[in-house]
């Protein structure tokens, strides 16, 4: 009797422990090595925010008496922090021009020759953008803007200054583009459709416009010789403000600009009676 019920228990306490059992089905473990991290060094930050431009540039007068020579080193760094992004981008040119030009003087006429050499290294852009919303962007700073669809020149070029290089035609506009001191705001009304509003503080012209000598500029204007001076806007009345829409259509890219401000592709000149 007792070897009975001893059967019975065991019995039982099998088939619950087999419908009770909450372990499953047991799977080979298997044991991964840790990931080693690596130290923090410039070349890997480089990689992932760092970039290089490089532009090398030639020139040859005719007939063979000028020749011009201009590099171009452009280094930045971009930085994203969840909605927040930051560009640093500094710039070193150097240009290097060789002259020969035939003078005659009392003693006769001769060739001479004459050679300049000048670099200049400074910040060519730093600005932060900011997405608060979804379909809103704020950019703040020093930052290069390009109006128009077209790669080497559009109608509205005359609002933005270009670095123009008198030693050869200008390439793509992008890298032409003079950055600007600048608050913009942009909206994302729907993904075709872009509205972008800017604000510039400041009235900021192309790097070769001062260089233009006016001191034997005369212009005729009516019956009066008049001599033509530059005139810049005041220093309180330099800003200056656009308003663009466009729409990206499936076939074709068209957009509206209403600019209120200052004509920076050439020097602004006022005739002066003499």
């Amino acid at each position: 009797m007792h070897w009975l019920i001893g059967c019975l228990a065991a019995l039982s306490f099998g088939l619950f422990s087999q419908v009770d059992d909450d372990w499953g089905i047991i799977e080979p473990i298997e044991v991964i090595a840790p990931i080693q991290q690596q130290p923090a060094s410039f070349d890997a930050f480089w990689k992932e925010h760092g970039y290089a431009k490089l532009r090398h540039q030639v020139a040859i007068g005719s007939p063979f008496s000028d020749t011009q020579i201009e590099n171009n080193v452009t280094l930045g760094i971009s930085e994203q922090w969840g909605q927040t992004q930051w560009v640093l981008e500094a710039k070193h040119s150097t240009r290097w021009m060789h002259r020969d030009y035939t003078q005659t003087t009392p003693n006769g006429r001769g060739t001479h020759h004459t050679t300049q050499f000048s670099q200049a290294l400074y910040l060519n852009q730093a600005y932060l953008v900011a997405s608060p919303l979804k379909q809103v962007s704020l950019s703040l700073g020093k930052q290069a803007h390009v109006w128009g669809q077209l790669d080497m020149a559009s109608p509205i070029d005359m609002f933005l200054p270009i670095d123009i290089n008198p030693m050869v035609i200008p390439g793509l506009k992008a890298t032409n583009r003079r950055p600007q001191t600048t608050a913009k705001l942009t909206l994302y009304p729907t993904p075709k459709v872009e509205i972008s509003g800017y604000y510039f503080p400041t009235f900021e012209e192309s790097k070769w416009i001062p260089s233009v000598d006016l001191s034997n500029a005369f212009t005729t204007i009516g019956a009066d010789h008049t001599l033509v001076k530059k005139r810049l806007p005041s220093k309180h009345k330099q800003s200056s403000s656009a308003l663009r829409a466009i729409w990206y259509a499936p076939s074709f890219t068209t957009a509206v600009t209403y600019y209120n401000g200052f004509n920076t592709l050439s020097p602004i000149m006022k005739p002066l009676k003499l």
